[in-house]
């Protein structure tokens, strides 16, 4: 049975797609650390990728990760 979009919740949107190995590990690596279900990871995880995305492509920046321990900056760089 397919459920109609009139069954839906206001504001969400379903869909469909096939993940591939290494996105399914990403989403169960951070569904397992997180304690919460693949739905909210998977939110999450886009989250991540959008404020990435806007950082680099939208306004020109760079993004840097600073390492636990020492002073080591890594620059991150999005294709």
């Amino acid at each position: 049975m397919t459920e109609s979009r009139d069954d839906a919740q206001p504001g969400f949107h379903r869909m469909t797609t096939n993940l591939s190995a290494a996105t399914k590990a990403a989403l169960d690596e951070v569904a397992d650390r997180e304690q919460v279900n693949q739905t909210e990871a998977l939110r999450r995880l886009v989250a991540y990728g959008q404020l990435l995305y806007r950082t680099t492509k939208v306004d020109g920046a760079e993004v840097l990760i600073r390492h636990p321990g020492d002073a080591t900056l890594e620059r991150i760089v999005v294709i």
